[in-house]
């Protein structure tokens, strides 16, 4: 027992010398070191293929005068494709309002020579012949789409979840959406840092969602 007294006394004052370090370390060094072992895991090396994962884009193709609202059909009309297609899961990565303008013009469809289908608004005329302009179809409802579309599709979280799906899908489609919904988060996690290099695998994240 003697001999063994030294031993334990520096391994006690090595536990306590790296328990010091440590926190030295963590104090003034805070998260940079997590940085650099990440970016040189990560950021550096040469990225893995994901041959059962997608990006879906809207191309050159769509006119420059269609705007990022008015092309919800097209988002619409592609999650439709893609689930016909045999696509899984699918993930709109855009936060968007639910009440829209459902007067202004939405895009159903590119032609084939590059001209848009729009979904125009309708005029009503009143008993004294004046014209009340009200929304077209696609108007009261730019992300509508079947059944097949709506079991598999997600959505970032909304920026007023306080109001009501139908604003964008219309009552048929909300009654057709899976009963945990159809929200996903979308976090990402910087850590004081000005580069997100980490997700936020919570249980209602994206990622999970399409696993």
């Amino acid at each position: 027992m003697l001999r063994s007294s030294p031993l334990k006394q520096h391994l006690i004052a090595f536990f306590l010398l790296s328990f010091l370090v440590g926190v030295v370390a963590d104090y003034y060094l805070g998260t940079e070191i997590d940085y650099w072992v990440h970016d040189e895991a990560v950021t550096y090396q040469k990225r893995t293929a994901w041959p059962h994962m997608g990006v879906v884009v809207l191309d050159d193709g769509v006119p420059i005068n269609v705007g990022r609202k008015q092309a919800l059909p097209l988002y619409a009309r592609a999650s439709e494709r893609l689930i016909a297609a045999g696509a899984k899961g699918l993930f709109l990565d855009a936060r968007l309002f639910k009440g829209m303008e459902g007067r202004m013009p939405f895009a159903l469809c590119i032609k084939e020579g590059g001209g848009v289908k729009w979904s125009d608004p309708q005029c009503s005329f009143s008993t004294a012949g004046q014209c009340n302009v009200v929304p077209s179809a696609a108007g009261n409802a730019p992300l509508r789409m079947n059944e097949q579309a709506i079991q598999r599709f997600s959505i970032a979280p909304y920026l007023n979840p306080h109001e009501q799906d139908f604003l964008l899908f219309d009552w048929d489609t909300v009654m057709l959406m899976p009963a945990e919904g159809i929200n996903a988060s979308d976090r990402l996690i910087t850590k004081d840092s000005p580069i997100a290099r980490w997700f936020d695998l919570s249980d209602d994240h994206a990622i999970r969602r399409l696993a």
